[in-house]
C-alpha cells in the first residue's frame, strides 16, 4: 500500500487527497495491525506490486515487460526533473 502524505521535503500534508492506488494512514495502520494480531507477516507493498506479482506468476511476459518499461521511464523522467532541479 502507498501512504502518500509526505513531501519532498518531509512535511506532512494532510490535506492532499488520496491517490487511486494508495491507501490513507488510517487503513493502513488498520490493515498491518489486523495482521499482527493474526500471527501474520507484514510487508506493505502497494497495488502495482501486487499486479506485477500476479503478471509474474501467471507467467504474463506482456505485463511485466510493460511495467518495467513504464518504471524506467518514470524514473529517467524524475532524474532528469532532479538534474533541473540542481542544474546539472
Amino acid at each position: 500500500m502507498n501512504i502518500f502524505y509526505r513531501a519532498l521535503d518531509y512535511s506532512l500534508h494532510f490535506e492532499l487527497p488520496v491517490p487511486p492506488n494508495a491507501v490513507g494512514i488510517d487503513q493502513a495502520g488498520a490493515e498491518i495491525l489486523e495482521a499482527i494480531c493474526n500471527g501474520q507477516d507484514v510487508i506493505p507493498v502497494n497495488d502495482d506490486a501486487r499486479d506485477l506479482y500476479r503478471a509474474i506468476r501467471k507467467g504474463d511476459h506482456d505485463y511485466v515487460e510493460g511495467f518495467m518499461r513504464a518504471v524506467k521511464e518514470q524514473n529517467e523522467g524524475a532524474q532528469e526533473v532532479a538534474r533541473t532541479i540542481v542544474g546539472g
